[in-house]
C-alpha cells in the first residue's frame, strides 16, 4: 500500500549539495511523483509493490525509479532490508536520469562507508544508502534514479524491501514532496498453512469455529486438496474439500468442531499440493469446556498500614454460557475482609468490592485474602496478597546545607526539621541534637549554641516540624564546616538528620600595612589589596565583597560623600588630576592623634581637606554612575574553587591615595572596610606623607651609542648609574629607557628594577635590558632616560630629568645589525 511522507532536507544534503545548486527555477505548480521499487525488466512504476526473485548465490538487481514529479538534480535515498537474506553489494547510477554528469554524495552499504563524509546514524545492518547530484542543471522527474545491487545468501517465503526515506532535491531549498512504494522478495517455491484463532474453546455440542488460511510464496499455485484428522471424541470439518491458491495469494476455508463431552481435544488440517511433496499441516488445540465461571481479583496485591483499608475489584465471568448465581465469601486470616455485594447473579459477568483492612495493631508483615464463589457443585477462588507495613516516622531537613558569614557581632543559621507519619506510626518524640566542628578552615570553637523544642507530638498519618536554631558569634567561631546532627527518638523508632553549616568570612590584606610617599599633589599612590575567602565549601560558587561601613565608635560622617551617583566635586585648587572628572569618592582618614579629618565644603565642592585623599579604586579619574560614592565604587568577587582569585576589574583592587595642596606632611591613619553579606573586615593602613626629597640625578648611561646584534639575540643590555642628590633621605629609583625608530613606527622599552640610594650616595651599573629581536636589521632607534623616584619602593610618584655630567646622559641612539 502506498504511504505518503513529507521528506525532510537531511543535513548531508543541506552542507553538500544545496549550496552549489543553480539558482530556483519558479514553477507554477509543485508535482507529487512516485518513488518505486522495481525488478530490471520493469520501465515506470507498478500500479501495486511486485514481488521480486533471485536465486540463492545470485546477485539481484533493484531498480528505484521515479514518475510524475518536478524536475530534479538530486536524491537521497535509504532502502531497508534484511540483510540475513539480501547484502548490500553496490549501488550504481549506470542508466541514471542523472547519471551523465552526477556527483556521488555518499554510499553506505550495511553501515560500511564507501563514499562520502560519513553513514548516517539511522544506517546499519540491512540499509543501503546512496545519494547523489547533478550541478547545473535539472531532469525531468521520470525515469531511473539508481539501481541498488544486492547479494542473494539465502532463501525466503518473503521480506520486505521498503524505502526507508527519500528526498528528491529540485534546485531549490525546498524539496519535493513524494510517495514511496516498496516491493517484496521471495526465492522459497511453496506454501504455508495457519489457523486463526490458533486454538479453539467452546461449550459441550457447540460448533467452535477457525480459518484456515493457505499462503502462496515464490509464486506458488495450485489446487490445494484439504484433509482434516481431528482425535478421538472430537467432530471436525471444513468448508471446502479443496481450494485453489493462485500466485503470492492467499485461499481460506472454515474449521468447524464439536463435541458432547468435556475435555481437551485436537484436530490437524492438511493442504496437500497436486505434489504430494508439497504438503503441510496445522495442528489446532480444541478445548470443550463446561459450564462455569471464572473469579478474577484486581488488583491482586495491596499495601496496608495498620488502622487503614483497602480495596479490590472482584469480576465473575461467565464460562460456556453458564447463567445462574454465584456467592462471594472471603477468608482473611488476621485481617477483616468485606465483600459488596455477596451474590452475582450470571449472565455474562458481575462484580464486587473486596474491602480489606488492618487494625490497629495488626503484627506487620504478608497476609492472604482469599475470594471464593460458589454456584452449586463449582467453586472458584482468587487470591489477594496483603502487606500490612511498620508503623515508622521519617525526619528530614530543609535547608540540610546552611552558609552563613562570620558577621558580628552574631548571626544564626536555621534549619526546619520535618518529621512525617509512616504507616500511621503515632508517638512523643525525643529532639536531641549535637554541633561538631568537622573541618576547619581557621580554628574557633569546637561547636555552636543552638535551640530545639525538646519533643514533638506526632498523630497517626501527621506531620510535625521542629526548628534547629545555631548561634555563630563572630568572637568564638570558626570558619569551615559544622555538622549539626539531630535524632528524634520515640515509639520504638529512632532516626538521625544531618545539617551541615558552612561559617565562611574573608580577609582584607594590603600590600603594604605602611604607605609612604611623596607628598606631591598631582600624584597617586596605589596598594594593592587581596581578599581571600575562608571557610567556605570547595565548590561554592564565590561572594561579592563591597566597600561597607566602618566599624567601631567612628561612624561614617555623611558630609564624606554625596547622595548623587558620581561622588564629591573637589575644587581644581587642590592640584588633583581633573582631567577625567574632578569627582572623587573618600575613605575616612585620621591624623597623627587619632583625630577624624573633616573636608572643608563649600557650595557643593570640596575646598580643603588636611590630609590625603583616599578612595577605593584604581581609576583615579572618577566612577562610573552605575555606582553610589565610597559605598559601591567597586567590587570583589570572591572564588574559593578558582583559588580565591578576583573575578572583577583588577584595577578596583586597590586603596588609591591622593596627596592635595592642602595635605600636609605627616602621618596618617586610613579605615577601609569591606562587607559581605553582613560580614564587614576593616584595615587600618598607615600613610605617611614626606616632602619631596632632591631630584635624583643620571650619572652613567653606557647605550649612548651602541649597536644591538640580531645574531646575538637581538638583546641590547645597558647599565646605568643614579646619584642621590638629597642629603638627609634615601629614595628609590628605577630607570626607563625608551628607544623609538627613526621614522617613529617602533618602540622599544626597557626598565630597570627599583634600587634604594642612600642620602648624598651613588649606585651605578644598574641594568636595563631592551629586546630588539624582531626588528629589522639596520634600523636605528633614538633613546631617551626618565629616572621615576619615590621615598618607598612601591611608591615611585615622581620622575627626574636630571643629569651630572654631559647632558646627553640622557639620550642615545640604538643601531640593530644582523
Amino acid at each position: 500500500m502506498k504511504k505518503p511522507k513529507l521528506l525532510l532536507i537531511i543535513p548531508l544534503l543541506i552542507i553538500s549539495i544545496l549550496p552549489v545548486l543553480p539558482a530556483a527555477i519558479p514553477r507554477a505548480h509543485a508535482l507529487t511523483g512516485l518513488v518505486c521499487l522495481t525488478d530490471t525488466s520493469t520501465t515506470g512504476c507498478p500500479s501495486s509493490p511486485p514481488t521480486l526473485f533471485a536465486a540463492q548465490g545470485s546477485q539481484l538487481m533493484v531498480q528505484v525509479q521515479i514518475t510524475g514529479s518536478d524536475n530534479l538534480n538530486g536524491f537521497n535515498i535509504q532502502i531497508s532490508t534484511d540483510n540475513t537474506v539480501l547484502q548490500a553489494a553496490d549501488a550504481s547510477l549506470t542508466g541514471s536520469i542523472i547519471g551523465s554528469g552526477a556527483t556521488v554524495v555518499l554510499k553506505c552499504l550495511d553501515g560500511t562507508l564507501v563514499t562520502g563524509p560519513a553513514c548516517d546514524s539511522t544506517d546499519g545492518p540491512g540499509v543501503l544508502h546512496f545519494a547523489a547530484v547533478k550541478l547545473g542543471a535539472t531532469v525531468a522527474g521520470s525515469g531511473l534514479l539508481f539501481t541498488a545491487v544486492y547479494n542473494v545468501v539465502s532463501k525466503t517465503p518473503g521480506i520486505n524491501v521498503s524505502l526507508l526515506s527519500v528526498t528528491i532535491s529540485n534546485g531549490t531549498s525546498t524539496p519535493d514532496s513524494e510517495n514511496t512504494q516498496g516491493a517484496t522478495f521471495s526465492n522459497l517455491t511453496d506454501f504455508g498453512v495457519t489457523a486463526s484463532p490458533a486454538s479453539i474453546s467452546t461449550p459441550p455440542s457447540t460448533t467452535g469455529t477457525s480459518t484456515i488460511t493457505f499462503t502462496s510464496f515464490g509464486g506458488f499455485n495450485d489446487f490445494i486438496t484439504i484433509t482434516v484428522s481431528p482425535s478421538a471424541g472430537l467432530t471436525a470439518s471444513t468448508a471446502d474439500a479443496g481450494v485453489f491458491l493462485p500466485p503470492d495469494g492467499t485461499a481460506s476455508t472454515t474449521l468447524s468442531v464439536s463435541s458432547a463431552t468435556s475435555g481437551s481435544y485436537s484436530v490437524d488440517v492438511t493442504g496437500t499440493g497436486s505434489n504430494p511433496a508439497f504438503t503441510h499441516t496445522v495442528h489446532v488445540p480444541v478445548t470443550i469446556t463446561p459450564p462455569g465461571f471464572t473469579v478474577v481479583a484486581s488488583p491482586t496485591s495491596l499495601s496496608l498500614a495498620p488502622g487503614n483499608s483497602g480495596t479490590s475489584m472482584i469480576t465473575v465471568t461467565s464460562v460456556a454460557t453458564f447463567t445462574g448465581t454465584v456467592t462471594l465469601t472471603a477468608s482473611a486470616p488476621g485481617l477483616t475482609a468485606t465483600l459488596s455485594p455477596t451474590s452475582i447473579v450470571l449472565g455474562t459477568s458481575g462484580t464486587s468490592t473486596l474491602t480489606v483492612t488492618a487494625a490497629m495493631g495488626t503484627t506487620p508483615g504478608s497476609y492472604t485474602v482469599t475470594v471464593t464463589g460458589t454456584s452449586g457443585t463449582i467453586t472458584k477462588s482468587a487470591t489477594v496478597m496483603v502487606d500490612v507495613g511498620v508503623p515508622d516516622f521519617s525526619l528530614t531537613a530543609l535547608p540540610d546545607t546552611i552558609t552563613v558569614f562570620r558577621s558580628g557581632p552574631f548571626t544564626t543559621a536555621a534549619s526546619t526539621l520535618n518529621l512525617a507519619s509512616i504507616n500511621n506510626f503515632a508517638a512523643t518524640l525525643s529532639i536531641t541534637g549535637t554541633i561538631s566542628f568537622a573541618f576547619i578552615s581557621t580554628p574557633g570553637s569546637s561547636s555552636l549554641p543552638f535551640t530545639l523544642s525538646p519533643s514533638v507530638t506526632l498523630a497517626a498519618a501527621g506531620t510535625a516540624t521542629d526548628s534547629l536554631i545555631a548561634t555563630v558569634t563572630r568572637s568564638t567561631a570558626g570558619t569551615g564546616l559544622y555538622v549539626a546532627s539531630i535524632t528524634a527518638v520515640g515509639g520504638g523508632k529512632t532516626h538521625t538528620v544531618a545539617v551541615n553549616i558552612w561559617v565562611i568570612d574573608f580577609t582584607v590584606t594590603p600590600q603594604d600595612t605602611v604607605i609612604k610617599m611623596i607628598n606631591q599633589p598631582g600624584t597617586i599612590g596605589q596598594d594593592p589589596v587581596s581578599i581571600a575567602a575562608i571557610g567556605a565549601p570547595y565548590n561554592d560558587t564565590g561572594f561579592n565583597i563591597n566597600p561597607g561601613f566602618t566599624e567601631g565608635t567612628a561612624q561614617f560622617p555623611v558630609a564624606y560623600y554625596s547622595n548623587s551617583a558620581t561622588g564629591l566635586k573637589i575644587d581644581s585648587a587642590l592640584g588633583l588630576d581633573t582631567s577625567g572628572t574632578s569627582r572623587r569618592c573618600f575613605l575616612e582618614v585620621f591624623d597623627s592623634s587619632n583625630n577624624l579629618i573633616m573636608p572643608t565644603i563649600s557650595s557643593g565642592v570640596v575646598t580643603g581637606f588636611a590630609g590625603p585623599l583616599v578612595h577605593l579604586n584604581g581609576d583615579q579619574f572618577g566612577f562610573p554612575a552605575a555606582f553610589n560614592g565610597c559605598r559601591l565604587d567597586s567590587f570583589w568577587y570572591v572564588d574559593p574553587a578558582n583559588g580565591n582569585t578576583l573575578g572583577a576589574t583588577e584595577d578596583t583592587a586597590f586603596v588609591t591615595v591622593e596627596p592635595l595642596t592642602t595635605t600636609p606632611n605627616g602621618i596618617f591613619t586610613a579605615l577601609v572596610c569591606l562587607a559581605a553579606g553582613g560580614d564587614i573586615n576593616c584595615v587600618s593602613i598607615t600613610i605617611i606623607m614626606v616632602a619631596p626629597p632632591a631630584p635624583p640625578a643620571l650619572s652613567q648611561f653606557t647605550g649612548r651609542t651602541a649597536t644591538v646584534s640580531l645574531a646575538a639575540g637581538g638583546q641590547g643590555n645597558f647599565k646605568v648609574g643614579v646619584t642621590n642628590q638629597d642629603p638627609t633621605t634615601t629614595v628609590y629609583v628605577s630607570v626607563t629607557v625608551t628607544a623609538v625608530s627613526l621614522d617613529g613606527t617602533i618602540t622599544v622599552t626597557g626598565t630597570s628594577g627599583v634600587v634604594a640610594i642612600p642620602a648624598g650616595g651613588r649606585v651605578n651599573n644598574i641594568p636595563v635590558s631592551l629586546d630588539f629581536s624582531g626588528v629589522a636589521a639596520g634600523t636605528t632607534f633614538n633613546e631617551n632616560l626618565v629616572v621615576s623616584y619615590g621615598v618607598a619602593p612601591h611608591y615611585l610618584t615622581l620622575t627626574s630629568s636630571q643629569t651630572i655630567g654631559s647632558p646627553g646622559k640622557l639620550t642615545g641612539s640604538v643601531i640593530v645589525t644582523p
